[in-house]
């Protein structure tokens, strides 16, 4: 019998449920068998594949090119899809041999396990192909990981299929723009550059002690980051799932106090990448990752972990549940305690009894739980509203959620303070609406440190009650220590006590935008007015973004006199985040800047769109910034004025007034003094 040895992409593809459907409907299960004949055959065809055979209800067709063979797959899944048949497919590249009719090797059997372990609706890739597609137009791939199959030495490499909405109709891609080859390049070149530069800088800002590349020292020992969880459900909708089961191991993580824990912030940016363990832990100095997957099917969910020593890429603890739904926090808790014997963290009895804390025993109340975790501090109306209506939906279901009361809550505080969900002319009124929420969640939960945290910014921002704000801050401090916004110690003036805390918040999470700007505040309110400015340089050359940090940098710049730099960071800002661009403090430090550089009708502008926003709702506390506007303009009697409308409409900035530099020239006025005994200042 002659042989004919040669590389080609082969591809099985399987009709999902045949089986079942055979002996339940033989008729409907053939009709169905042959319209994915007649789906098959011409598109085969099309892309210069080969019909090798059929295997019952499976297909096995060969390709000159992988590329073709995805193609193929690609839009037989659409066309099935829009019959009512679902598919799992499998494609390989690699030699075979062809032989009577037959085709015969690893290359066909890789293609073959490869489509077994596919979902339904899915396209499965090895390696080899993923070389060949992954610059393709129209096509996205994710990485599984390394499988090992029967009968095959080597791990092989997965990935998942995915293409652009527009191409097939079939199943949508990981979103993405199309650039030139030298564009690409040079974007690489420009990130290489900036994390060396972000390494080194945050490398050498850390105690010795502590510092990346050190790893014979306790504290990096214990640094770990918990990355993305891929999700292995061919459904995109399910993503909320495996990015809220990784963040929910990642809050577990936190309750040790002796690990060190990256941020969720901090490695989105790792989310499906290609870079490898060492890179990771290098760029994030940490010493170990948690990497994961995601599977739920109906009531049941496998997820698999394995935690890596990023130094040497060395697998250090592996495990793959395979559980019903309800098991959910026993695998989230079970993580917990493998990652702590691994690192050798002793744990305490209480923060043993914290992790194996079960939130809720209703399932759907869980899944709508994580569905609203993401919108939960959101900076958009339509965010808010979509997850007050799932977190109400889930108290419905389970009344003894205290996650889900915490985070209604917060959504109510956020809204009430700068937007205008409930609130109007009254922020107060709409925040009252957060606070029996709140403590209805430390009733459930009394160690919850978001409801600890919140209700903390509760007490200062709506009641002005310094007293009670500063027991919840302690508290949340002592539950999870160097994850506090320094807001409290400098509303207060206590500005030293800030600037500490913020250090050592930057210090435990260096990648985290919002750490960046408590430290460039604290330090500038702390008179390290240098040090600040030199901290915004910094963030800013290494790639560190994001709203808060933008915000908190024109702000110092203001604060510091930097008013055409300023102006810069503002039109940054409000580049990046469109939705900033009518945020009252935006528009506010913008005037200042405005001002003082001579641009006085720009400046008087921007009062007036000020002004008029009072006239709508306090969100933003328009009347306190009108108020700073003119405090700075020299307009003393107006200043007070605008500030008497904000004590009466009691927004939420006012909880700022008696450390905020630009009101200084009011300072010799008896109407100042007044003012902060209304609200209740705590003396210096």
């Amino acid at each position: 019998m002659q042989e004919d040895r040669r590389l080609a992409a082969i591809m099985f593809t399987d009709m999902v449920g045949y089986t079942a459907l055979m002996g339940a409907d033989e008729d409907r299960a053939f009709q169905l068998l042959r319209k994915n004949r007649e789906i098959h055959r011409p598109l085969i065809k099309k892309y210069h594949g080969k019909w090798l055979k059929e295997m019952g209800d499976g297909i096995l067709a060969s390709f000159r090119t992988a590329t073709d063979a995805v193609r193929c797959a690609g839009e037989i899944q659409a066309a099935a899809i829009k019959q009512g048949i679902e598919l799992r497919i499998g494609i390989h590249e690699g030699e075979v041999v062809f032989a009577g009719g037959d085709v015969l090797g690893d290359g066909v059997n890789i293609a073959s396990r490869l489509e077994e372990m596919s979902d339904g609706g899915c396209i499965s890739v090895s390696g080899a192909v993923y070389q060949d597609i992954k610059n393709k137009a129209g096509i996205r791939a994710q990485f599984i990981g390394e499988k090992d199959f029967k009968n095959v030495e080597e791990p092989v490499r997965v990935f998942r299929v995915f293409f652009d909405a527009e191409e097939y109709g079939g199943p949508k891609a990981i979103s993405g723009k199309k650039y030139k080859p030298a564009y690409i390049l040079l974007t690489g070149i420009i990130l290489i550059l900036v994390v060396v530069i972000a390494y080194q800088f945050i490398r050498t800002s850390l105690p010795a002690t502590d510092r990346p590349g050190k790893p014979e020292t306790s504290a990096i020992d214990r640094s770990i980051a918990v990355l993305p969880f891929a999700n292995l459900s061919c459904d995109p909708q399910q993503e909320y799932f495996s990015d809220g089961i990784a963040d929910e191991i990642l809050m577990h993580l936190y309750k040790i106090g002796d690990l060190r824990v990256r941020s969720r912030t901090s490695v989105q940016q790792y989310k499906g990448t290609e870079k490898t363990s060492p890179q990771i832990g290098q760029e994030l100095g940490v010493a170990h990752l948690l990497e994961g997957s995601v599977r739920k099917s109906e009531n049941r969910v496998r997820i698999t972990v394995q935690l890596i020593d990023a130094r040497t890429d060395e697998h250090l603890w592996g495990e793959s549940y395979d559980r019903k739904l309800e098991d959910i926090f026993f695998i989230q808790s079970d993580v917990a305690r493998q990652i702590a014997m691994a690192l050798r963290v002793e744990l305490s009895g209480a923060v043993r009894q914290r992790i194996e804390q079960v939130p809720t025993r209703n399932m759907q109340a869980y899944e709508l739980y994580l569905q609203a975790s993401p919108y939960a501090t959101s900076q958009t109306a339509s965010g808010r509203d979509k997850a007050a209506e799932l977190l109400q939906q889930a108290i419905e279901l389970d009344p003894s959620f205290a996650n889900a009361y915490s985070y209604l809550g917060i959504l109510q505080i956020f809204g009430a303070g700068w937007g205008n969900i409930g609130g109007g002319k009254d922020p107060l009124k709409a925040a009252r609406k957060a606070k029996p929420l709140i403590l209805k969640a430390l009733e459930l939960d009394p160690e919850n440190f978001v409801a600890h945290n919140h209700l903390s910014n509760y007490y200062l921002w709506f009641e002005w009650d310094f007293e009670k704000a500063g027991r919840e801050h302690e508290k949340a401090r002592e539950l999870r220590p160097g994850h506090n916004w320094p807001d409290f110690y400098l509303a207060s003036g206590r500005a030293e006590e800030a600037y500490r805390e913020a250090h050592q918040a930057k210090e435990s999470n260096p990648f985290e935008n919002r750490n960046w700007a408590g430290l460039i505040l604290s330090a500038y309110y702390a008179n390290r007015i240098d040090e600040a400015l030199n901290a915004i340089e910094v963030a800013e050359k290494t790639g560190i973004k994001g709203s808060y940090l933008l915000m908190e940098s024109a702000r110092v710049y203001v604060y510091a006199g930097k008013y055409e730099a300023a102006v810069r960071m503002i039109e940054i800002l409000t580049a990046e985040y469109p939705e900033l661009k009518e945020s009252c403090r935006a528009m506010c430090f913008l005037s200042i800047a405005f001002y003082h550089a001579g641009l006085v009708q720009r400046s008087a502008e921007l009062l007036e769109k000020i002004k008029k926003r009072s006239e709508i709702n306090s969100g933003g506390s328009p009347s306190f910034h009108a108020a700073m506007i003119y405090a700075q303009m020299g307009e003393v009697d107006l200043a007070f004025d605008w500030l008497e409308k904000a004590f009466k409409l009691h927004e939420i900035e006012m909880y700022w007034l008696k450390v905020e530099p630009p009101f200084q020239p009011l300072h010799g006025d008896l109407r100042w003094t007044t003012m902060l005994k209304k609200i209740g200042f705590p003396d210096s």
